[in-house]
C-alpha cells in the first residue's frame, strides 16, 4: 500500500551495503544434491524490503511527472548487474523498442524490471538522489559533463564507481533503460529510467522518469533485465 507523501530533507546516505553475489557451485552431495543459485549468473539478488520511491516536493531537482516520495514494499528479485547484454566490455544494446527489449529478456528466461524494482536497485534502502550518493558528480557516471557537454555511450563497466548500494552498475547515465511499467494508468506509453550520456544532473537521478510510446527507438535508450528469485 502506498503511504502519504514523505516531506522534508532527503534521508542521510546509508551505510554501504554489500552486493549480493551468486553462490559458488559446490560438489554434489549424494543425499542432498547440488544447491541451486538464488539468481542466474550475472545478476544481483535484491532482498525485498521497504523502498523509497519518487521524489520529495521540496527537492530542488524534482521534475514534472515524478511520483511523490512515498514508501512501498518491494519483493525480493534479481537484476542484471549491467545494462543488456550484461557483459562488461561490450556495447550496451540500444535502438530497441519496448517490445523488442521485453522479448530479449524473455529469451533469457528473464523479464523487464518494474519501475519500482529499478528505482529500489538504484537508491538502495534510502532515498539517494544518485546511485552513489546525494551530490551529483559528473566524473562518477557517464552523464553530461559539468560544463553541459554531451558524452557518448560507453562500453559496459567503463565507470567502475558508478554503482548503487546493491552493486548494480550504470543506473545513472550511459543509456536510458526501458521498464515494464506504464507511465500512467490511462496511457500506453512505457516508463524509462536512468537518463543517458547526454542528460544533465536532474535527469540522471534514480527518481527521474520519462515516457515513450512502446514502438519508440533511440540511440541512447537501452534496457536491463530482472527475474524472480528461484
Amino acid at each position: 500500500m502506498v503511504k502519504d507523501e514523505i516531506k522534508g530533507p532527503i534521508p542521510a546516505k546509508p551505510k554501504k551495503e554489500e552486493a549480493s553475489t551468486p553462490v559458488s557451485p559446490q560438489k554434489p552431495v549424494a543425499a542432498v544434491g547440488t544447491p541451486k543459485r538464488d539468481c542466474p549468473r550475472g545478476m544481483v539478488k535484491i532482498t525485498g524490503g521497504t523502498a523509497y520511491l519518487g521524489s520529495a516536493s521540496n527537492d530542488p531537482m524534482r521534475n514534472f511527472g515524478e511520483s511523490k516520495l512515498h514508501q512501498e514494499h518491494i519483493d525480493t528479485f534479481c537484476i542484471d548487474r549491467y545494462e543488456y547484454p550484461n557483459v562488461s566490455g561490450k556495447k550496451p544494446s540500444t535502438g530497441v523498442s519496448w517490445k523488442q527489449a521485453a522479448q530479449l529478456c524473455r529469451s533469457r528466461g528473464k523479464r523487464l524490471c518494474t519501475e519500482g524494482e529499478w528505482e529500489y536497485a538504484c537508491k538502495g534502502r534510502s532515498n539517494l538522489r544518485f546511485p552513489y550518493g546525494n551530490k551529483w558528480n559528473s566524473s562518477i557516471c557517464n552523464t553530461e559533463t559539468e560544463d553541459g557537454e554531451d558524452r557518448n555511450p560507453a562500453v559496459i563497466g567503463s565507470y567502475k564507481q558508478c554503482r548503487s548500494p546493491f552493486g548494480v552498475y550504470d543506473m545513472s547515465g550511459n543509456v536510458s533503460e526501458w521498464t515494464a511499467s506504464l507511465y500512467s494508468p490511462a496511457a500506453t506509453a512505457r516508463t524509462y529510467k536512468g537518463g543517458s550520456s547526454v542528460r544533465p544532473n536532474w535527469a540522471t537521478r534514480c527518481a527521474s522518469r520519462g515516457s515513450l510510446a512502446p514502438g519508440s527507438q533511440k540511440n541512447d535508450l537501452g534496457f536491463r533485465c530482472c527475474a524472480d528469485q528461484k
